[in-house]
């Protein structure tokens, strides 16, 4: 039922933030966790994109399936380019909850604090000491649940 609250990880929090940009009289709270914040910083992160570009795709060692080697192709970069949430953060007005893991690489607090700087309402950023970009450790799965009961039970 509208307005609902809209949570996402990583490119799902990209995605739930733009949705939120172009429909924020739909949305009552937006959680995005660990969000990709630009496809530009992004490109920035990485340490050689030009390889990746030309040989078409990187491998990656799965975390959570170890042995596996997964491929990553360069259209996926090229996709994300296209997506920047900060020229238009003022939009993102209703109450925000934004969660990052102290070691995470791939959506570093550096880039959470840059969106965080640039939103206009309500809002609150958490750092979950010890944490990568995928949170699995039952420490950090229960300050996750934490937060978003009291940001739930505040709106």
């Amino acid at each position: 039922m509208e307005p609902f609250c809209l949570a996402g990880h990583s490119l799902g929090a990209i995605s739930v933030a733009l949705y939120a940009q172009k429909h924020p009289e739909f949305v009552k709270g937006l959680a995005p966790i660990s969000t990709v914040v630009s496809g530009k910083l992004s490109m920035d992160r990485e340490k050689d994109f030009e390889t990746w570009k030309k040989k078409g795709y990187q491998e990656k060692v799965s975390n959570s399936k170890p042995g596996l080697v997964g491929r990553l192709k360069w259209s996926h970069m090229e996709d994300r380019l296209r997506y920047d949430l900060l020229p238009q953060a003022n939009l993102l007005t209703m109450p925000m909850l934004m969660i990052v893991g102290s070691e995470d690489g791939s959506t570093p607090i550096r880039h959470q604090q840059m969106l965080y700087d640039a939103l206009p309402g309500r809002k609150e950023m958490h750092v979950i000491e010890g944490s990568p970009h995928t949170f699995r450790e039952e420490k950090h799965l229960k300050q996750i649940y934490s937060y978003f009961d009291a940001w739930i039970k505040s709106l």
